[in-house]
């Protein structure tokens, strides 16, 4: 992982509402995440976290992330997802100052990601 970025950056967390009712529709899971994926690789975004059906990536420009997540929402409500009739994603941003641990193995507790956790929890 020492291939995240540090200093100034932003922070894109992302969470499908209700997963569960998706039950083992992974056709559903994969076209979500080949949506997000290519997004956040597309405006130069590096995967920090991978939660099952929720993401993190981690941008060093603001722009990029916002610029993430407002193709995302929209390239999920174009999607047509047959019977399951949508699929919602929570999404939250925070920026802020980024440090590794000192071992590499990821981020260091950040008041940025705390943030994120929170918004999540909220919307």
């Amino acid at each position: 992982m020492s291939s995240l970025p540090t200093g100034t950056v932003t922070f894109l967390k992302t969470d499908i509402e209700n997963s569960t009712r998706l039950g083992g529709r992974q056709d559903v899971f994969d076209r979500h995440d080949a949506i997000i994926h290519r997004c956040a690789q597309s405006h130069s975004g590096t995967k920090f976290y991978d939660g099952g059906d929720g993401y993190g990536f981690v941008f060093e420009e603001v722009a990029s992330a916002l610029k993430t997540a407002a193709e995302i929402q929209q390239l999920l409500q174009q999607e047509d997802w047959g019977e399951v009739g949508s699929v919602k994603v929570r999404m939250a941003l925070s920026a802020g100052e980024a440090w590794l641990r000192a071992d590499g193995s990821g981020y260091a507790y950040l008041h940025a990601l705390v943030a994120l956790e929170r918004i999540l929890e909220v919307t």
